[in-house]
């Protein structure tokens, strides 16, 4: 439980929930609900760090949340929805706040990160806190 939340947010909850890393770690807000096949497909993936995002925010009209909004160096596939997990895109930016007309994605709150990863996400955190 992080009773800091309103002032330290999402990220200090994450660094909270930390008793130690493994070789594959996920990140999984408690609010997501998804379908199985995405989480297998996510696990069986290979690199540091895997944002899951979505492009169809955009159609949803009512929110009540700040999103966190993804740059990545492609743009979306033309297509309403689809899973492509075997295509990299990396994320240039990655934020509350910014214009959603500049943004590609939302990050919906799932993610999986090496034991690199872990270990950058954690360092990046402290220099930033």
């Amino acid at each position: 439980k992080n009773k800091e939340f309103k002032h330290k947010g999402i990220m200090h909850s994450v660094m909270k929930g930390i008793d130690s890393v493994a070789d594959k770690n996920i990140i999984l807000y408690s609010d997501i609900i998804l379908d199985q096949y995405l989480l297998k497909k996510l696990i069986e993936k290979e690199g540091d760090i895997i944002l899951v995002v979505d492009s169809t925010y955009k159609q949803a009209h009512s929110r009540n949340k700040k999103l966190e909004l993804v740059v990545t160096k492609y743009p979306p596939i033309d297509r309403l929805r689809d899973i492509d997990i075997n295509r990299k895109n990396p994320v240039v930016r990655i934020a509350k706040g910014f214009s959603e007309k500049d943004a590609h994605f939302e990050f919906i709150g799932l993610a999986l990160l090496s034991k690199k990863g872990m270990e950058i996400l954690i360092r990046e955190y402290k220099k930033l806190k």
